[in-house]
């Protein structure tokens, strides 16, 4: 019975749609509890309840599995064939806060928006009601991210020969203050690195100040941020590469 208060209450927390699977799981199970007394008795009736206690376990993880991918956060490929189409993707987006990783502005341009799992059926359902072509391209993306940043991940230690992997990938926080550690101690006295203040949660706002060895009356300075909205990622990863860059 604890373990089937356990699942009732994974299965609560998740959609409503989950609620026949586990009633007829449910069932099964007592079914199973009741035979279980004649096991010892009947060979043929043991051989059968193993088999559907392993058909019982096959449905309880795929309704697991199934209720964490209908939760999960989704990937949509939309195709806009029309003004019309973009004018109600532009909509939708309004509508049910899509939020867009490659946005459409014309017609016969394709866009990806990621969707909030409580928002997923109603945007299939606009979608198909306005025969706009669409596809999910992927369906849990909090796992689709952990795994790519897992696989971009690379040791703490900072060295001159793992300067070149700040380039190929988009930096973590602790990994920027790194990269600029490492630019600090390795470049002569033209660099300063420091920090012009605290964010809202309390970390530090770092700036790498560059400068050459020659100067002269009115010589211009050029001013770079990057990373000032939270949503920003082509920002920062384009200030390490001018860092790399000007070094």
């Amino acid at each position: 019975m604890t373990f089937l208060s356990g699942l009732n209450e994974c299965i609560a927390r998740h959609h409503d749609q989950t609620r026949p699977i586990i009633d007829e799981l449910k069932l099964r199970f007592f079914s199973l509890a009741f035979f279980q007394s004649k096991v010892a008795m009947d060979a043929t009736l043991g051989c059968e309840l193993r088999t559907l206690m392993f058909c019982f376990l096959a449905l309880v993880s795929y309704t697991l599995y199934w209720c964490h991918t209908c939760q999960a956060y989704k990937v949509f490929r939309i195709f806009a064939s029309s003004e019309e189409n973009v004018q109600l993707i532009h909509d939708l987006g309004h509508t049910y806060n899509l939020d867009p990783w490659r946005d459409v502005y014309r017609a016969n341009q394709t866009g990806d928006f990621l969707v909030r799992p409580n928002y997923v059926d109603d945007v299939i359902h606009k979608l198909t009601e306005n025969r706009i072509d669409h596809e999910i391209i992927i369906h849990d993306a909090e796992s689709f991210l952990h795994e790519n940043t897992r696989s971009q991940r690379f040791p703490r230690d900072v060295t001159e020969s793992s300067e070149q992997r700040y380039r190929s990938k988009y930096l973590t926080y602790p990994e920027i203050l790194r990269f600029l550690q490492y630019v600090n101690t390795s470049s002569n006295d033209n660099v300063q690195v420091g920090s012009i203040g605290k964010s809202f949660e309390g970390r530090d706002m770092p700036f790498i100040k560059i400068q050459s060895n020659d100067s002269w009356p009115g010589k211009r300075t050029i001013f770079i941020d990057a990373g000032v909205h939270s949503r920003e990622w082509i920002s920062p990863a384009m200030a390490v590469e001018i860092i790399y860059r000007v070094l």
